[in-house]
Formats: C-alpha cells, sequence, structure tokens
C-alpha cells in the first residue's frame, strides 16, 4: 500500500438520488357561504343598522334651545343623531325587551304598555344617547326648547 492509506478504508457506494413525491398538502376547509340573496329581497343596508322599520327609516334628529339675548338668537345643540351611511359589515343594533322598561314610562293614561300592545311592535325604538346639557338661561330671556326630526321611507306616511 501507499502511505497515509489504510487499506480498511473502502470507498463509499452513494446509492443514486432519489426523489420523493412531493407532499400532497391537506384539502383546504372552508364553510360555504350561503348563496346571496336575489336583489329583489335583499334586506336594504340600513334595516337592522339605523333606528328604522321595514317602512320607516329616521335620517336625523335634533334636540336643542334657543334663547333670544339683545335681538340675537342663540342655539344650544342638546344631542344630535344622524346622518349615517351605513355600510353591511356595519353590527346590527342591539334589540330589548320592551318589558325591561314598561316600569320607566307613566301609566296614569295610556302609557309604553298600552301603545305597544295596540302596535304595530316595530314601531317602537329606545335610543341611548349623551346630551350637553351645560347651557345657561339668563332670567328673562325668551327660551324655547324644540327638536328636529327627518325621516325616510318607501311610501308616503303622515307622522
Amino acid at each position: 500500500g501507499q502511505p497515509g492509506h489504510s487499506q480498511d478504508i473502502k470507498p463509499f457506494a452513494q446509492p443514486p438520488y432519489t426523489t420523493l413525491p412531493a407532499p400532497v398538502p391537506p384539502p383546504i376547509s372552508y364553510e360555504a357561504l350561503p348563496p346571496p340573496r336575489p336583489a329583489a329581497i335583499a334586506a336594504p343596508v340600513w334595516q337592522d343598522r339605523t333606528i328604522s322599520s321595514a317602512k320607516l327609516r329616521l335620517l336625523e334628529f335634533s334636540a336643542f334651545m334657543e334663547t333670544q339675548r339683545d335681538r340675537e338668537m342663540h342655539k344650544h345643540l342638546f344631542v344630535h343623531i344622524g346622518p349615517s351611511n351605513p355600510v353591511y359589515s356595519d353590527p346590527v343594533l342591539e334589540s330589548i325587551d320592551v318589558r325591561q322598561i314598561y316600569d320607566k314610562f307613566s301609566e296614569k293614561k295610556g302609557g309604553l304598555k298600552e301603545l305597544y300592545e295596540k302596535g304595530p311592535h316595530n314601531a317602537f325604538f329606545l335610543v341611548k344617547f349623551w346630551a350637553d346639557l351645560s347651557s345657561e338661561v339668563e332670567e328673562g330671556s325668551d327660551v324655547f326648547y324644540l327638536v328636529s326630526s327627518q325621516y325616510g321611507g318607501t311610501e308616503n306616511i303622515t307622522i
């Protein structure tokens, strides 16, 4: 033998490279979406996302006070709701059982319970809001408390 080489070393016989089949990806799982509603019966985007029923929708509401000082009118806005531009991704409004609030309204004559029972049931809305009550009324000034509201709907309705 040659110096530095051992007779016990045998050449490494490497088998030819083999290719393994590509792993099969697991099937993609998903929940099938329900078929889209036909346009003729699709609920409008504002339904359940605004103060509304099937026929009538509150577009805008304001409660305010006007006072006259030195021949000038001053307006203080307590609350303003609207206008909004809802989209289908907006959350739907919370529903409550009207029986939870009966006791909050006077029952002397009529009352909320009687009005609700006469119906229609979808004509009642409870609206919770923050109001700006920080106004000063000077004695002797003329004060007017007012509300303004605007509605939209599918029919011509007298309110």
